[in-house]
């Protein structure tokens, strides 16, 4: 058995020295994750903390370690908002907590504790690099008589008999999955691309085609095809991970590609020519602020288009002598999603057929195209094409498409001419006929397209569009259709779909402004990333629809995403705590990182957290909050015209009525590098990074900015009244934080 008097083996790695085994996540030794108590201790530590040996298919074994993600992260990620010496003293005091677990388990020793990190990444979060926390780090490690700190070789000289594992899910040290990888649109067509170029370099190496190229020129693409299987092109694919130029890796990644089929001298792949990452979406000139019910009669009424998106036509990459658009005006109703496009001033069409190509990619799988009917590259992947054709100057013809494989297109649409400038287009889908008006008038192009005709798009779909001009142009081989203007130039449109207006409300709260100061004095950090009230919660509200349950922030300030994540989220974090049946039981502390408690009698028994990257449902548990939801299986809506955030999210994870819950919710900053579950702290005096306003050598202070509640000042008190406290987080409990109530539904 353990003998308490046995020092603990520590292995302190960096994961860059390591080979991909010892990269590896505890989860995949075998299931989801490692159940932890409520001060983040690892329950089986026993199976957690010892060397495995593996055997693979070309021999072995080989020896393996799984690193304490929690220990490993807090180097990593949020040992830099602590002061060195205190984030030192936390680390050996979960060393110690690890090794008390093992001896009540009755555990037989020796263990290891490997910690493995990213070594380049850390330490430039940290003040002075990290200096302080280092040199108390390994003065405490070389003073404390119960810790050992060893390299994996050295562990295994001293304890060699380990245990073998019979099975090793495949997997990487982040997610425990290849998600980051492969999975993704964007991914999966860049492994599609690599593997029928390598299959068509195989034909060189050992197929029909060997022979035909010199050892040394095969020696040449063989090494090109090496450095386009590096995973780093594909961890900058898709949206989990950005590096702010990831166009600059596909495009290197397609020429290398492209380099193969030259070298062997082939012509490679005309798809190559266009990029995996759709271009980037253009911000509008003026985005959106609500529905719109304009008359589709060519004509600009008073009032009809106010609410509507603009995209105003700019300078670009196309040549044309003269451009063509001056703007393109774009909104919803419930069911309609409805454009406008104006002609450059004293512009009209010209004698001939010329034509508007409206090129959109909406919800629901499928073929889509990369070029326009004319061969133009689109800048991202369209779906539907909405065509018109004018003759002499006057609307003709409409036709709508959808694609198919090879670059084409095809149709089952029919259109009627209503008068003068007014065409109806009649789309014979499966389930109804849907209609389409399209009307033009002295260089106004309007018309509406039905939402159910775009993939049924619904609240929060993305679609991307971009509207193109083509004139016919003769030569000595006879007419051809060439591309002449496009708007917006710059990149396509991304709108998502708004709030439709189908959402029963229950609750209203209308916030005060200018509270978003947590107890009433925080700051926000100086970083010009941070706008006046983007923590300023005005307005609240939670409703339902048939699907779904409802939850919506009206913000003060901007909802923008200067760090690009995949649902529009990157400065604000939003939690909804909810008390599902009344019976005050549940979780008591909110979600890790918060620093904020209910009041006695309230409790919640679900929780959702919507920000950036790792949004999801919790329910509480023994250990603390457990996942029950990723951010799949719920969607989160930014609206940046309206500045508010919407959360959707399916009736089937609630299992009482909404009329009777009780809810309590907050707005905090979101911090992907440092703070507990990625929430920023707080510190005495803001910083860069930082909030400002904390009481000095405190550890128990909140972190959130503004508290959903309809009563000036009784915020800032509920906040303000804790104990100090300079425990390390780990060991702050519920009873250790401000307490705030919960409101019921219907108040």
């Amino acid at each position: 058995m353990w003998d308490a008097s046995e020092p603990f083996s520590l292995n302190l790695t960096y994961k860059s020295l390591l080979g991909p085994a010892l990269a590896r996540k505890a989860a995949i030794l075998g299931f989801t994750s490692f159940i932890r108590n409520a001060n983040e201790t690892v329950i089986d530590a026993d199976m957690l903390y010892r060397p495995y040996y593996v055997e693979g298919k070309r021999g072995g074994p080989v020896a393996t370690v799984f690193r304490d993600i929690v220990l490993s992260d807090k180097v990593g990620f949020t040992y830099s908002g602590l002061q060195g010496r205190i984030a030192a003293a936390d680390f050996i005091q979960r060393i110690h907590a690890a090794r008390e677990e093992l001896i009540a388990d009755g555990a037989k020793g020796p263990h290891l504790v490997s910690v493995i990190l990213d070594g380049e990444n850390a330490w430039e979060y940290y003040e002075n690099d990290g200096k302080e926390f280092l040199q108390s780090l390994y003065q405490r490690l070389s003073e404390d008589p119960l810790i050992i700190t060893v390299t994996l070789s050295e562990f295994l000289d001293i304890a060699p008999d380990q245990p073998r594992l019979d099975h090793l899910w495949a997997g990487s040290w982040i997610n425990h999955d290849f998600s980051t990888w492969i999975g993704e649109d964007e991914e999966n067509t860049a492994w599609e691309y690599l593997t029928d170029t390598r299959e068509f370099l195989q034909k060189y190496i050992t197929g029909p085609r060997k022979g035909r190229i010199s050892e040394e020129t095969l020696d040449e693409a063989k090494t090109l095809m090496y450095i386009a299987e590096g995973s780093d092109w594909f961890w900058w694919y898709g949206a989990d991970q950005n590096s702010g130029n990831d166009e600059s890796f596909d495009q290197q990644f397609r020429d290398t590609l492209k380099t193969i089929y030259l070298t062997l001298g082939e012509e490679p792949p005309k798809y190559l020519d266009v990029p995996i990452i759709p271009q980037q979406a253009v911000s509008a000139d003026r985005p959106s602020t609500g529905l719109i019910e304009p008359i589709i009669d060519g004509v600009t009424s008073e009032g009809e288009w106010d609410a509507a998106g603009l995209y105003q036509a700019s300078g670009g990459v196309m040549a044309k002598a003269q451009p063509f658009f001056d703007s393109l005006t774009y909104g919803f109703d419930s069911k309609n999603l409805y454009l406008r496009l104006a002609l450059v001033e004293e512009l009209s069409f010209p004698s001939g057929d010329s034509y508007v190509g409206i090129y959109l990619d909406v919800p629901g799988s499928g073929a889509s195209n990369s070029f326009s009917h004319n061969g133009s590259i689109l800048g991202f992947p369209a779906n539907r094409l909405l065509e018109m054709q004018f003759t002499n100057g006057s609307l003709a013809e409409a036709v709508f498409y959808v694609a198919t494989a090879n670059e084409e297109w095809i149709t089952n649409s029919s259109f009627k001419i209503g008068g003068p400038g007014l065409l109806e287009l009649s789309i014979n889908d499966p389930a109804a006929e849907l209609t389409m008006p399209l009307a033009y008038n002295e260089g106004q192009l309007e018309l509406a397209i039905p939402l159910s005709a775009l993939g049924n798009a619904d609240t929060g779909d993305r679609l991307t569009m971009r509207a193109l001009y083509s004139e016919t142009l003769e030569s000595e081989g006879g007419s051809v259709v060439v591309d002449v203007d496009q708007v917006p130039e710059a990149g396509p449109v991304l709108v998502a779909v708004p709030d439709l207006g189908t959402t029963t409300i229950l609750v209203d709260i209308v916030d005060p402004s200018n509270d978003d100061h947590g107890p009433g004095n925080y700051s926000y950090p100086t970083d010009a990333v941070f706008n006046s009230g983007n923590f300023d919660l005005l307005n609240f509200q939670m409703g339902y629809d048939v699907e779904n349950i409802v939850f919506k922030f009206t913000m003060r300030g901007p909802v923008d995403n200067p760090w690009g994540s995949p649902n529009g989220l990157s400065v604000q974090t939003f939690d909804v705590y909810i008390d599902l049946d009344g019976d005050g039981e549940g979780g008591i502390a909110m979600l890790p990182g918060r620093n904020l408690s209910l009041l006695e009698g309230n409790a919640w028994d679900l929780a959702i957290t919507a920000e950036g990257w790792t949004p999801g449902i919790y329910t509480p548990g023994e250990g603390g909050p457990q996942q029950i939801a990723e951010p799949s299986e719920f969607l989160i809506m930014a609206d940046p015209g309206q500045r508010k955030v919407a959360i959707r999210v399916p009736r089937s994870f609630f299992s009482t009525d909404p009329e009777d819950w009780r809810l309590a919710a907050v707005v905090l900053s979101q911090d992907g590098y440092n703070g507990v579950m990625r929430v920023r702290d707080v510190l005495p005096v803001a910083e860069q990074w930082r909030i400002g306003g904390a009481p000095l050598n405190v550890s128990n202070h909140t972190r959130v900015m503004d508290l959903v509640w309809p009563v000036e000042g009784e915020q800032e008190a509920w906040m303000s009244d804790f104990i100090n406290s300079d425990l390390a987080q780990a060991e702050l409990t519920a009873d250790d934080f401000a307490k705030v109530p919960m409101f019921a539904v219907g108040e």
